[in-house]
């Protein structure tokens, strides 16, 4: 048997994992059709990875933070979606994306389609061309003559939104432009690949994938 979890957002309801729970273990085939806003929530996240769906489909309003929360009139509403969906993939969840295409957004259907896919390595791939593009570029920006209180290491600019130092030990390190140079990282658009800030909490927003 089908069942079909759909809203609203059925992952609000105070309910879900009861309703759930019952399904799956009545054998029933689950598809479920989220904004992805609570999928990095660890119970959620607990439950969908021990009885896992058939499906989650996931709606997805926009490709920068502008357009998905001026589609959807909830600010913050595209974080949410990038972390749920990152958990998502990380936990490997059969994930399918739904793109709502209107006026506000048409101009980024080609970089919603690749959203759920890190850059392409392989040889012969066609990301290659931007990413040796973007690398070059990042080699010939000027180091900013800036206040030393801006060279803080990324652990002490973490430590204001984390609050366990062997998580912070992650993201260490002195770099201005600190990340790690792996395709989860590597934001592949139509207008060329971004890179991800991670330097400080206060950069992972609009303007923490760099495009360059």
């Amino acid at each position: 048997m089908w069942l079909q979890l759909t809203g609203g957002e059925p992952l609000i309801d105070r309910l879900f994992p009861q309703v759930y729970t019952l399904a799956w273990d009545l054998g029933m085939m689950i598809g479920i059709s989220s904004n992805g806003s609570r999928l990095n929530n660890p119970e959620i996240l607990e439950l969908l990875t021990t009885r896992r769906p058939y499906r989650l489909t996931l709606s997805v309003y926009g490709a920068t933070e502008d357009s998905y929360d001026g589609l959807t009139r909830r600010r913050g509403s595209f974080r949410k979606f990038q972390r749920g969906l990152a958990a998502a993939i990380e936990a490997g969840l059969p994930i399918k994306l739904n793109i709502v295409v209107a006026r506000h957004n048409e101009h980024e259907v080609a970089a919603m389609e690749t959203m759920a896919r890190g850059a392409d390595y392989t040889p012969g791939s066609p990301d290659l061309p931007d990413l040796v593009a973007t690398m070059c570029r990042l080699a010939e920006l000027p180091c900013p003559d800036l206040p030393p209180v801006y060279f803080r290491r990324a652990e002490q600019r973490w430590a204001e939104a984390i609050d366990d130092p062997a998580a912070r030990v992650l993201l260490a390190g002195d770099t201005i432009l600190h990340t790690d140079y792996n395709p989860a990282n590597i934001l592949i658009t139509r207008d060329g690949a971004e890179i991800i800030d991670w330097r400080g909490p206060r950069r992972v927003r609009r303007g923490s994938t760099r495009p360059v």
